[in-house]
């Protein structure tokens, strides 16, 4: 695996979530609940789809998989700079059901959509998609354990339709999903 496309994934996503301003107005975006670089994160992510036999553009794809969704970076721009398959990962990635694009719609409703579109992306996404989960999970309990239960609930969703991708990390969030709710 040629580390030059993960090397560069890895410092354009640690650039592009460094220049957003956090909730304190400073600059830096930080992990809600655990206020540990958010690039932690995206390591995490990274991390356990490369263990897991992810190829170099599912790693490049995990440390970018929330710079469209987090960041002003446009989707035309990842195309440009790493082509056509990570970007199309990352597409896939990219919550399009946002409190932002549907204002309309509450978190249950925009979750539902978002989960019937997540249904649809490619294996090589799901892969990605079971490490972002795995990654949230462990922090998500410091949001409090109302946001925790109902993450948890969310994801315990997505896993018992989600169909594909990386059976390990599927079941390693699973697994996770359960500890949580005991």
């Amino acid at each position: 695996m040629s580390k030059t496309l993960i090397q560069k994934a890895r410092r354009f996503a640690k650039l592009a979530h460094g220049l957003v301003l956090n909730a304190e107005g400073h600059l830096g975006q930080r992990r809600k609940g655990t206020n540990e670089p958010y690039t932690k994160h995206l390591s995490e992510v990274a991390k356990l789809v490369a263990e897991n036999g992810g190829d170099e553009a599912q790693v490049a794809a995990a440390w970018l998989h929330d710079v469209v969704e987090d960041t002003p970076i446009p989707l035309s721009h990842i195309l440009a700079v790493f082509g056509p398959d990570v970007a199309k990962l990352v597409q896939e990635l990219t919550d399009k059901f946002t409190k932002h694009n549907y204002p309309g719609l509450n978190r249950r409703q925009r979750k539902a959509k978002e989960l019937e579109r997540l249904s649809n992306i490619s294996d090589r996404a799901k892969t990605i998609k079971y490490a972002d989960f795995l990654s949230n999970l462990e922090s998500v309990s410091a949001l409090g354990p109302n946001f925790g239960e109902v993450y948890t609930r969310e994801v315990a969703e997505a896993l018992s339709r989600l169909q594909g991708g990386d059976e390990r990390l599927r079941s390693a969030a699973s697994a996770a999903v359960d500890h949580a709710l005991r």
